[in-house]
């Protein structure tokens, strides 16, 4: 044992339990920290990272891969609530919080609005959603899932896409209307 008790260890901070990372000196040798986090969930509509976990990893020089920016479909722009209703009793979207009344609603008009800024840009609400992750200066990187040739076609621009300041802003003002912040 390390001689924490059980209770100490029940009280470590939701960072300490949910971050898990590797420290070490990088491969050059010169001393230099090189942290890495294997991955952490950072999504429009679910952002609980932002508020502990990024800035400890900006801090401590840790980069961060997000995986399912896209909520698992969520923010791709192609999903109504015609469509979540008419999920198989299977499908385990079916039990996601942003997948349910009346969070499903709210994330979908928040997908309206990416979907406004992307069609200036003749970009996917995907790609806007993706380019919003990426924006973070602790993301280095984002694992996205995808089924098909399709699916990669209606991302694919996230890799080259920038947001700029006022589209950012845009993204924050309709998150803090509804009440996803």
């Amino acid at each position: 044992m390390d001689g924490t008790s059980a209770a100490e260890r029940r009280g470590k901070s939701t960072l300490d339990r949910r971050l898990q990372f590797q420290r070490g000196a990088d491969e050059t040798g010169s001393g230099n920290r090189s942290h890495h986090l294997t991955a952490a969930a950072l999504r429009v509509v679910r952002r609980e990272i932002e508020q502990e976990i990024l800035p400890f990893c900006m801090n401590e020089n840790i980069g961060v891969i997000v995986y399912s920016p896209m909520y698992a479909g969520l923010l791709t722009g192609a999903m109504t609530t015609e469509r979540v209703a008419a999920f198989l009793p299977e499908d385990w979207r079916r039990n996601l919080p942003g997948f349910k009344e009346p969070v499903l609603s709210r994330n979908l008009r928040i997908v309206e609005n990416l979907r406004g800024i992307g069609e200036r840009h003749g970009r996917s609400p995907g790609e806007v959603a993706i380019a919003w992750t990426l924006n973070h200066p602790a993301v280095t990187g984002a694992i996205i899932g995808f089924r098909s040739a399709k699916q990669v076609a209606g991302i694919i621009g996230a890799t080259d896409f920038r947001l700029n300041a006022s589209e950012l802003a845009e993204i924050e003002n309709a998150l803090k209307q509804e009440n996803a912040i």
